[in-house]
């Protein structure tokens, strides 16, 4: 996976509401890998704080504008079955 492609699965799951440690689980990678990518993404679009992120990077397209609605109760227990972007 690439870096782009790791921050943009990071993201991604920050827009769902998703913590550090419930997006490594999902995505197979550390906490302090999760943390690291939402870093780098920080910096990239000038922000520091989550919400932020989320904001600025629906604004910019970098996440789909459907990914803002709130998550299902499979999506909240972790069913990546359900996630389609």
């Amino acid at each position: 996976m690439s870096t782009v492609a790791a921050e943009g699965d990071v993201l991604y799951y920050l827009s769902q509401g998703r913590s550090n440690k419930e997006i490594a689980r999902i995505i197979g990678m550390s906490p302090d890998t999760v943390k690291y990518r939402l870093k780098s993404v920080f910096r990239k679009i000038g922000v520091s704080r989550r919400r932020d992120a989320v904001r600025v990077s629906a604004e910019r397209g970098l996440i789909p504008e459907q990914s803002l609605r709130p998550p299902s109760d499979n999506e909240r227990n972790g069913d990546r079955t359900t996630l389609s972007a």
